[in-house]
Order: C-alpha cells, then sequence, then structure tokens
C-alpha cells in the first residue's frame, strides 16, 4: 500500500512539473530622434526589478516586459499593475496594462521555440 502511494504521488508530481511554460518578452526601441527616460513597474516575475529612469538614445532598445506564466494568454500573464512610462523633453507617455496590450497588438512579433513570445514595440507614436 505504501509502494503504490509513493509510485502515484511521484507520477503527480512529474505531472504538475511536466506542464508547459510560456515566456513573454517586450523590447522597447526608442524611435524618437532624442533620448528618452524609461520606468518599468511589475516588469518581471523572474527578474530583478526594473532600475527606474533608465536613459535610452535614439535607436537603442531595452527589455519593458519579462513574464514567465503557465498561460499562453498574454492578457493573463502581464500583471494588473503593469505601468510603461516614457519620458523626454518635460513630457511623459504612460502605457498602462490595457494600452501596453494594445500597443503588443500593432507590433511585430518572434516566437522562439514553442513557448517563447518576443515582442519589439517600435511607433514614432511614442515619442513624447
Amino acid at each position: 500500500m505504501l509502494k503504490r502511494s509513493l509510485l502515484l504521488c511521484s507520477f503527480f508530481i512529474a505531472g504538475c512539473s511536466a506542464q508547459p511554460k510560456s515566456a513573454f518578452v517586450a523590447n522597447f526601441e526608442n524611435m524618437c530622434a532624442y533620448p528618452v527616460e524609461i520606468s518599468v513597474h511589475e516588469y518581471s516575475n523572474g527578474k530583478e526589478p526594473f532600475s527606474p529612469g533608465q536613459k535610452l538614445d535614439s535607436g537603442e532598445s531595452i527589455e519593458v516586459l519579462s513574464q514567465i506564466t503557465f498561460s499562453d494568454s498574454i492578457e493573463q500573464s502581464v500583471p494588473p499593475g503593469y505601468r510603461l512610462d516614457i519620458v523626454a523633453r518635460g513630457k511623459s507617455i504612460v502605457l498602462d496594462k490595457a494600452r501596453f496590450l494594445a500597443q503588443l497588438a500593432h507590433s511585430p512579433i518572434e516566437r522562439k521555440g514553442r513557448g517563447i513570445t518576443i515582442w519589439r514595440v517600435r511607433d514614432m507614436a511614442l515619442c513624447p
């Protein structure tokens, strides 16, 4: 009886650890003709917090989202408090979760393997 219980537990544990994971990554590319300052709130669930106020010269890019999840839905994977702040020349643009997801819908996508999706956010409308 004990052997059966242990065997059942080992199958249960193996089954749970084999559940596929997805990774969602978004890189912001500064399309402005001038430097911008980037801050991101709730950027990642697996990396160090985003250092606020990172300067980005024209043409440079930076990772602004990194989420690992068991879901295959980007909408469910971006935290509710996600926010991307873009500041330059005394003006700012703020993308909350809904606006950020709308931006991703119009951004080029690269898929790596079965579970990694990478967006490249590059839009001149995001120049403050």
